[in-house]
């Protein structure tokens, strides 16, 4: 009987898609690449939520944040109610040795993950990296699972030692070009560069040590990067994720899955292609056909996401198929509420805006990604789209219902247990005055 696969499940804070296998040049990203090269790249994943431990908490359960009940950050009152499972408890019944390296931000109490071993240090990526190698360079007598959660790209940025020129970067069309938002995305880059030198480090111990046939490599991302219109927001540059995985003989290499997959599947995935039992009663549901590279049908036809508490309560829900997103913004407010680390006073790009970002949000909010990628220009008033906006409408309902959302019963969700105020400061100055 073969021994059971290692795991190695690596997440970032607030990296997005900003790497080469996303088609983004604005830093070489060579071991980023060279992982994509030995396995799959999948090109559309999204994550449930912009927000990092309600997002983690999805990849851990396989269940949306109102399912499994961590809707907000861990460090603002939530948390996982004590009998809900995750992937350390799953692989741990298998008879799996457990490994945190870094920090963990799903449970108020680190403990109560319940794994073996842990390693502050691995908060750093490059630290990380060599954890890691020195974890798969030793032997045990039950395979591993280690988990990876690094600081990077989460804001601060570290000290400018000139690896990356502002000058030679390329912005979004939503922020001005200004030598503040430059100078701000280049101390972002800084921290892609030392995850891709701590991936190199993984990918160097599997290669020297031949264990590339035993070992699941899992890179992906919480959400999207910390900036204005992207984390905490519903647009693509707040929800698609970086998903990359490496399994040799298994996993064909230079595969590109262009299918949508959702964050939430990914617990249920890592279990499978590992040979573990499935639990029951998650919402995401396996795609380790489409990682194996065999034909079929998309996985999903739509994805959801949902945003309820960040700093502050603003609640929203959206869907998102190849075309179309479409947004419901559940109580008025600034058409941007921006997270303490984006407030003006900590990030160049949010004082480099002004106060654009403060202007009244719609209350629904279309999208066609084919013709609007930046989802710059809302076509919910559209005439001509008015059945396409009603079947919108109807899916998420849907969406909503099945899957009990708060929301429809209370008309709002309710703060967490342990209350947490607020600081508002995300919606100073609005209503703007007239």
């Amino acid at each position: 009987m073969p021994r059971p696969l290692n795991v190695i499940l690596w997440t970032c804070h607030d990296m997005g898609t900003a790497c080469g296998p996303y088609g983004d040049r604005n830093v070489p990203t060579p071991n980023l690449d060279r992982l994509a090269a030995a396995g799959a790249t999948f090109a559309n994943n999204f994550c449930t939520t912009p927000l990092c431990s309600p997002s983690r908490g999805s990849i851990q359960t396989g269940c949306y944040p109102h399912v499994n009940g961590l809707i907000g950050l861990v460090n603002q009152g939530w948390d996982l109610p004590p009998e809900q499972r995750c992937l350390v408890n799953y692989v741990a019944d298998a008879g799996y040795e457990t490994h945190l390296l870094g920090f963990q931000h799903i449970r108020a109490e680190r403990e109560s993950l319940g794994f073996d071993h842990f390693d502050p240090a691995g908060t750093r990526a490059e630290v990380a990296g060599e954890r890691v190698a020195t974890l798969l360079a030793t032997t045990a007598d039950r395979p591993r699972y280690i988990e990876v959660n690094t600081a990077e790209a989460h804001r601060r940025w570290s000290d400018d030692d000139g690896s990356v020129d502002p000058d030679d970067l390329t912005l979004p069309p939503y922020w001005p070009d200004t030598a503040e938002v430059r100078a701000d995305l280049a101390g972002f880059y800084r921290h892609v560069l030392a995850v891709d030198r701590g991936v190199g480090r993984v990918l160097d111990a599997l290669d020297q040590g031949g264990r590339g046939a035993e070992t699941l490599f899992v890179f992906t991302v919480d959400h999207g990067i910390a900036f204005p219109r992207c984390k905490s927001t519903l647009y693509d540059s707040g929800l698609k994720t970086a998903l990359l995985m490496r399994l040799d003989h298994q996993i064909p290499a230079g595969l590109r899955v262009e299918t949508l997959l959702s964050n939430v599947d990914l617990c249920p995935t890592v279990l499978e292609l590992a040979e573990l039992p499935r639990p029951r009663g998650l919402d995401g549901r396996s795609f380790r056909r489409h990682a194996r590279g065999e034909a079929g049908a998309p996985h999903r036809q739509w994805v959801y996401a949902e945003k309820s508490w960040h700093d502050d309560y603003d609640p929203m829900r959206c869907l998102r198929s190849e075309r179309w997103k479409y947004i419901r913004n559940l109580q008025p407010g600034p058409r941007l509420t921006l997270p303490l680390d984006l407030l003006p006073e900590f990030c160049g790009t949010a004082r480099a805006m002004a106060n654009s970002y403060l202007a009244n949000r719609p209350t629904e909010e279309l999208y066609d990604l084919h013709e609007d990628p930046h989802e710059l220009h809302n076509l919910a008033a559209e005439p001509e789209l008015e059945t396409t906006l009603r079947d919108l409408r109807g899916l998420l309902d849907d969406w909503m219902s099945e899957t009990a959302d708060p929301f429809l019963e209370h008309g709002s969700v309710p703060a967490p247990a342990r209350q947490y105020q607020g600081s508002q400061r995300g919606r100073q100055w609005w209503p703007p005055a007239g």
